[in-house]
């Protein structure tokens, strides 16, 4: 994991157990995307399933956007991101 992504890690363990707050996250990163149809199949069961709320732009050349959810889900987002290989 990279600094950056440790510290987010940080930020969000410690505002994960205050209720009704939400953390707001944009992102971009150009990076080739071959699988587009099935990334977007995978992220959208993936923030249904985590109660993440937004929009995110998949395409050939990379992903765009600004999504939502509580710390909690936000965890699993980064973890998920910091996992995935092209990202």
């Amino acid at each position: 994991m990279n600094p950056l992504i440790n510290k987010m890690q940080r930020m969000l363990n410690s505002i994960e157990g205050q209720k009704n707050g939400f953390v707001i996250a944009t992102m971009y990163k150009f990076v080739p995307i071959s699988d587009v149809d099935d990334l977007c199949v995978f992220l959208r069961s993936f923030c249904n399933n985590n109660n993440i709320l937004g929009t995110l732009l998949i395409a050939n050349e990379g992903l765009n956007g600004t999504i939502s959810g509580s710390a909690t889900s936000m965890i699993a987002y980064l973890e998920w991101i910091s996992e995935e290989q092209r990202f």
